[in-house]
C-alpha cells in the first residue's frame, strides 16, 4: 500500500535544497540588497531553470492531402468528432482545438499551440476527397503528421478472386448482376482511374449534401425535389456510356449500392420489374469510427453497363430509350466473408413505387459546371413524419459523357458556392486564468483569488493562416481574494501599429477601466495593452467581449490566446502591482520594486519573472474553460493530487492534472 505523499514536506524539503545549492555553488555571485534585506541573484540565475507552468505546448504539424487544385478546411480535435447515431455519423458540437486552411495542393505545415496533455488527435475534414476522421499519434517531439496517399494505398488492389463461396454458391444473392469482383472488404477490381472533379463541383457537392449528419429533409433548400409527386427520373436519349463517381457516405450501415433500368415512361411497380446490378458492394469509406471501412475513396469510379435482358450480356453503351434508377441496400455487405447477404434488410429504391408506403428516398442535383452529372444523395433509414432524416448516407456523381445524351425528372440545380472563405478559417481557444492576489508573497496557493475564463474566437486570411481579427470573450468567473484588482492583457509580441482598432464591450454598465484613460489602448506603453475593469470585486460574473481588428495580417502565434494576461493587484493604490503568468513579462507600467520580494525571485536581468522561490506558481492558464477551481484555503497541490507530479517532472508527467480533482 502507498503511503501518502507529504507535499509540504517535500516543499520544505525542496526549498531548502535550492538555497545550500545557492548559496554554496553561487556564494559569489549573491549580493546582500541592503533595500530588500535578503540574498537576490545577481545576474546569476537562468530563467530556464524554472518550471513555466505552462498547459500548453508547440506541435508542428504537416498535413498533405495531396490534392492538385483543391483548398479545403481541416480541424484538429482531441477526441473523435463523430458519434454515431441511429446508423449513421453525426458531428458532435465540439469545438476542435485548431482549424485551418490548406493551400491549393491540400498541404498545411506550421507550429500549432494546443493542450500539452495529447498523445494522439483526430485530424477532421468535411470537405469531399479528405478521408476522415483520421487518428493520429503525437510525436515526441510533438510532431502531428499525415499523408493522405499513404492512407489511401492501404486498399491496395483487390484480389484475384475475391468472391467468396456461400451456401449458395455465390457471394452475392442470385437476384443481383454483378459487374465484377471484389475484395473481401468489398473494394472493386473494375474501379476505373479515379475521377477527376474539380474543386468547384467539390465545393457544390458539400453546399447541399453536408456530409457529417447531413440536411434534415425538413430543412431541405429544395423542397419541391422531396414532394409527394416526384420521381427520380435520368432518361436516355442518346446511346451513350455512363460512369458512377463515389462521394462520400456518412453512414455505417456497411450499405450495398446499385442501379436499375426500365424502359422510359414505363415505371416499375414492383421489384420483378427490374433487374439490380450491383455497383459498389461496400460503399464506407476509411474512418476511424468503423472497422475494416477502406472500401472506396472519393473519386472512385466505375463504368456502368447496360443489361440487355433479350441477350442476356452486359453492353458498354445505354441506348436511347430506357431510364435509369438506383438502390441502396441497407445493411448488407459483410466485410468479415466479402459478401453480400441474403434479404438482410430493406432495399430502397429511387422509384418511390418500390419503396415501404411510396418513401422519398433519394434526390438528384444537376451540376451547372459539367452540364452532364448529376449529384445523388441517398438515405438509408427511417425518415420520421417530423421531417428528420438526410441524403447522405450515399453520395455519388452519375457522368453521362454528353449534356444531349439525357434529361431527367424530379431533379434539382445544384448551386455553385464559393470555395473556402475568410469567414469559415477560424478557430477557437478556451481556457482558464487563475491568480493569487497576495504577490509577491507567497499566498494560500488555492489559485481562486481571481478567476477569469475567455473563449478567444481567432480569424485567419485564407491564403496565409494569418490572424486577421480575434473576438476574445472573458467572464470574471471567481473572486476568492479581498483585494481589488483589474485584469488586463498585452499582445507582448506586436506593435502597437499592428493594432487597426478595438472594441469592448460589457455586459455590466459601467465595467470599464480607468487606466485605459478612454483610449483604445492604455497610453505610455510601447506594446499594445487592454485593461478591461479596475475592481474585481465590484465586477464578479461580467463578461467582456473585446474586438480587436488587426492593421494587417499578422502570423498565429504572435497572436495566441491569452497573450500575455495580468491582474493589477490593489488597483485602488496604484497601477504597478502586476502579476502576469509564470516567466510572462512585465508591462512597461509595472513596478519593479516588487521583483525579488517576499517569496518573489523575479530577475529582470535574467528575464526571469513572477517565479517563486519554491518554484510553485502565482498565476496559471489552464487550457479548458470549464477548469474547476480550488475551494477557499485548499491549496491547489490538495485540490489536485497529480499536481506535484507535473511540477517535479517539469510538465512531462501527468499533463492532464486539471482533469482530474480530488474526490471531496
Amino acid at each position: 500500500m502507498m503511503k501518502e505523499i507529504d507535499i509540504d514536506r517535500i516543499h520544505t524539503v525542496l526549498t531548502r535544497l535550492f538555497l545550500v545549492v545557492c548559496c554554496g555553488v553561487l556564494a559569489t555571485a549573491c549580493v546582500k540588497d541592503p533595500q530588500k534585506g535578503e540574498d537576490t541573484p545577481d545576474g546569476g540565475e537562468s530563467a530556464s531553470k524554472y518550471f513555466s507552468y505552462a498547459t500548453t505546448r508547440e506541435y508542428t504539424v504537416a498535413i498533405d492531402y495531396g490534392f492538385s487544385d483543391y483548398q479545403v478546411l481541416f480541424e484538429i480535435y482531441g477526441g473523435n468528432p463523430l458519434a454515431e447515431v441511429d446508423g449513421g455519423l453525426v458531428k458532435t458540437s465540439e469545438e476542435p482545438l485548431y482549424r485551418a486552411a490548406t493551400d491549393k495542393k491540400g498541404c498545411f505545415s506550421g507550429t500549432v499551440t494546443l493542450p500539452a496533455d495529447l498523445t494522439e488527435v483526430y485530424l477532421y475534414s468535411d470537405y469531399p476527397g479528405t478521408v476522415s476522421p483520421v487518428k493520429l499519434t503525437v510525436g515526441e517531439n510533438g510532431a502531428i503528421a499525415y499523408d493522405q496517399k499513404q492512407v489511401r494505398s492501404r486498399a491496395g488492389n483487390p484480389l484475384t478472386r475475391a468472391l467468396i463461396t456461400t451456401p449458395t454458391g455465390t457471394a452475392y444473392p442470385d437476384r443481383y448482376k454483378v459487374l465484377g469482383n471484389w475484395s473481401k472488404n468489398g473494394r472493386p477490381d473494375y474501379l476505373l482511374d479515379p475521377a477527376d472533379l474539380t474543386a468547384q463541383q467539390y465545393y457544390d457537392v458539400k453546399s447541399m449534401f453536408s456530409l457529417w449528419g447531413g440536411q434534415h429533409i425538413k430543412d431541405f433548400p429544395q423542397r419541391e425535389l422531396i414532394a409527394d409527386n416526384v420521381n427520380i427520373k435520368l432518361n436516355i436519349t442518346k446511346a451513350t456510356t455512363i460512369k458512377l463517381i463515389f462521394i462520400k457516405t456518412t453512414a455505417t450501415m456497411r450499405n450495398v449500392f446499385g442501379y436499375y433500368t426500365y424502359p422510359t415512361g414505363q415505371e416499375p411497380k414492383s421489384v420483378s420489374d427490374i433487374q439490380p446490378i450491383i455497383a459498389f458492394p461496400f460503399i464506407s469509406t476509411f474512418n476511424c469510427n468503423i472497422d475494416n471501412a477502406d472500401a472506396v475513396f472519393t473519386g472512385d469510379q466505375v463504368q456502368l453497363k447496360y443489361w440487355n435482358a433479350r441477350t442476356q450480356r452486359f453492353e458498354d453503351e445505354f441506348p436511347a430509350g430506357v431510364s435509369i434508377g438506383w438502390f441502396l441496400d441497407a445493411y448488407s455487405f459483410d466485410p468479415t466473408t466479402g459478401t453480400v447477404l441474403e434479404d438482410n434488410t430493406p432495399v430502397y429504391y429511387a422509384s418511390r413505387a418500390l419503396n415501404p408506403n411510396n418513401m422519398h428516398r433519394s434526390i438528384a442535383l444537376g451540376d451547372q459546371q459539367s452540364g452532364r452529372m448529376l449529384a445523388i444523395g441517398f438515405e438509408d433509414s427511417g425518415i420520421t413524419e417530423a421531417g428528420e432524416g438526410n441524403f447522405c448516407d450515399a453520395v455519388f456523381m452519375l457522368d453521362y459523357g454528353d449534356k444531349d445524351a439525357a434529361t431527367s425528372e424530379g431533379t434539382g440545380v445544384m448551386p455553385e458556392v464559393p470555395g473556402v472563405t475568410d469567414e469559415d478559417n477560424y478557430h477557437v481557444v478556451n481556457g482558464t486564468l487563475a491568480f493569487e492576489d497576495l504577490w509577491p508573497s507567497q499566498g494560500d496557493y488555492d489559485m481562486n483569488d481571481v478567476v477569469v475564463t475567455y473563449k478567444s474566437t481567432v480569424y485567419k486570411n485564407v491564403l496565409s493562416n494569418r490572424a486577421t481579427k480575434v473576438v476574445d470573450r472573458f467572464t470574471l468567473a471567481h473572486v476568492g481574494g479581498t483585494l481589488p484588482c483589474g485584469f488586463g492583457y498585452q499582445f507582448d509580441k506586436l506593435d502597437k501599429a499592428a493594432i487597426g482598432s478595438v472594441e469592448v464591450i460589457s455586459d455590466k454598465t459601467g465595467a470599464t477601466s480607468s487606466f485605459m484613460q478612454g483610449q483604445m489602448l492604455e497610453p505610455n506603453q510601447s506594446k499594445p495593452n487592454v485593461i478591461l475593469f479596475d475592481n474585481s470585486r465590484t465586477n464578479e460574473g461580467a463578461t467582456f467581449t473585446v474586438t480587436t481588428q488587426f492593421a494587417y495580417p499578422v502570423v498565429g502565434d504572435l497572436v495566441q490566446p491569452p497573450y500575455n494576461p495580468y491582474i493589477v493587484i490593489s488597483s485602488d493604490k496604484g497601477r504597478g502591482r502586476e502579476l502576469h503568468l509564470a516567466k510572462g513579462v512585465p508591462t512597461d507600467l509595472a513596478d519593479a520594486a516588487y521583483f525579488g520580494q517576499s517569496s518573489d525571485i523575479s530577475d529582470p536581468a535574467q528575464k526571469l519573472y513572477y517565479v517563486s522561490k519554491d518554484n510553485f506558481p502565482f498565476a496559471i492558464n489552464i487550457p479548458t474553460d470549464a477548469f474547476s477551481y480550488p475551494d477557499e484555503k485548499v491549496r491547489i497541490d490538495k485540490a489536485y493530487p497529480s499536481f506535484p507530479g507535473w511540477v517535479s517532472s517539469n510538465g512531462v508527467l501527468q499533463r492532464d492534472w486539471y482533469k482530474k480533482p480530488a474526490k471531496k
